[in-house]
């Protein structure tokens, strides 16, 4: 894993969201990218322009991330970058992940839970990308991640030999069981959960396709469940 990418409103989850990406960067040289977004400016003044884009943060965010720093730089092999970004779209998006050279994708529970117009567009534009994504879950420390259970959507057609490989290539962990999802997500949680409990799942895992319209459908699945889930989309495995 080389360059993880963080969108966020520096909340206090956010720290965990560090660590964890530190944790899983294998000790290859990587970059943590905090990602900030706020609204283009409804000005021509470059002088107003200028000041209502000035980053600015609270005593507790600055905080925060001199907490993300620290853990960062104690790796020896990561550095943590924050990247101001006026306004999102598609084509912004996708830019600014090739020229980062993204692997992965962080999601805090913070994050998906703004409901800035701003916000809610990076996240549906993320989630119709092609890299995968990492939904924390409830904990407020750094992730071990060891035993996945693999979510089987009617619509994708991926077994775990497939899945599993694609894993290998960032992670370590190993998919010990699957569910195949053949009704209302909600619905399942029960069953789900007895799975997890048996098995001593840490970690959810779907494969996703890219949906024909805009805003697709968050996911909630980790929300109702608590544990992190990890995002691949069906068409990078191969």
């Amino acid at each position: 894993m080389k360059n993880i990418l963080i969108p966020t409103t520096v909340e206090n989850d956010i720290l965990a969201a560090v660590k964890t990406a530190v944790k899983y960067t294998t000790g290859t040289n990587c970059s943590i990218v905090l990602m900030m977004l706020q609204k283009i400016p409804n000005t021509y003044s470059a002088s107003q322009f200028l000041r209502e884009t000035t980053p600015s943060c609270t005593p507790a965010q600055n905080s925060l991330l001199n907490q993300c720093r620290e853990v960062v730089t104690q790796t020896g092999n990561c550095r943590l970058l924050i990247h101001h970004q006026c306004g999102m779209s598609a084509p912004l998006l996708k830019n600014l992940m090739d020229h980062l050279g993204t692997d992965l994708v962080i999601l805090t529970r913070s994050y998906k839970e703004e409901k800035n117009n701003l916000h809610t567009t990076c996240r549906q534009l993320l989630l119709n990308s092609k890299y995968p994504i990492l939904h924390l879950g409830d904990e407020s420390e750094e992730y071990n991640f060891n035993k996945a259970l693999y979510l089987e959507y009617p619509k994708v057609d991926l077994g775990i030999h497939e899945v599993q490989k694609l894993i290998n290539e960032q992670f370590s962990f190993k998919i010990v069981s699957q569910a195949k999802i053949e009704e209302s997500i909600d619905e399942m949680v029960p069953h789900i959960a007895e799975t997890i409990s048996k098995n001593n799942i840490d970690i959810l895992i779907e494969a996703r396709r890219t949906a024909k319209k805009s805003g697709r459908k968050e996911q909630s699945v980790n929300h109702n469940l608590g544990l992190p889930l990890l995002s691949v989309h069906a068409e990078t495995v191969t």
